[in-house]
């Protein structure tokens, strides 16, 4: 039951557990357009996105559903990559315990933070790595974080 938007954006409309939706559970979401675009120009439905836990607006809240992205997400972001010298040495050999998803959100909030100069949230990050690695680091956050990332390229790189 996909409209052609839905359709366009890959998303579609899931009970709240995941599984299929009703009939009565898109009609309970049809009729509360009324009040989530129509009456409020759109506000309560965008503010009911913002501040529900699973993004829902007063219509998903209404009919227990919630809308999904069903894009298969392959991107190069999801792929590690680690630019290192031939002469790199492994500091870190614990590094092995954290998955490449691990170390890409790593990575991730390590350059956001960066970029917005928020040396809280790389300390905070780097006595993260620490404790899940069990290790102290005699480094500088901001340069345990890079070498945590390519000792794990490093490990990985040809498997």
């Amino acid at each position: 039951m996909a409209t052609p938007g839905k359709r366009l954006m890959k998303v579609k409309v899931v009970k709240i557990d995941g599984t299929r939706a009703t009939f009565y559970q898109y009609f309970i979401r049809w009729i509360s357009n009324t009040v989530d675009i129509f009456l409020s120009m759109g506000g309560l439905g965008i503010l009911s996105i913002i501040l529900t836990k699973n993004s829902q607006r007063l219509g998903d809240l209404a009919a227990d559903t919630t809308v999904i992205n069903i894009k298969e997400d392959l991107n190069l972001k999801v792929t590690l990559f680690e630019e290192l010298t031939a002469e790199h040495r492994v500091t870190y050999p614990e590094v092995v315990r954290l998955t490449d998803q691990d170390v890409n959100q790593i990575k991730e909030i390590f350059e956001t933070a960066k970029s917005r100069k928020n040396y809280g949230i790389v300390l905070a990050l780097a006595t993260r790595v620490e404790i899940l690695l069990g290790i102290k680091s005699q480094l500088a956050p901001e340069d345990f974080i890079p070498l945590i990332i390519q000792d794990h390229y490093y490990i990985y790189r040809d498997k």
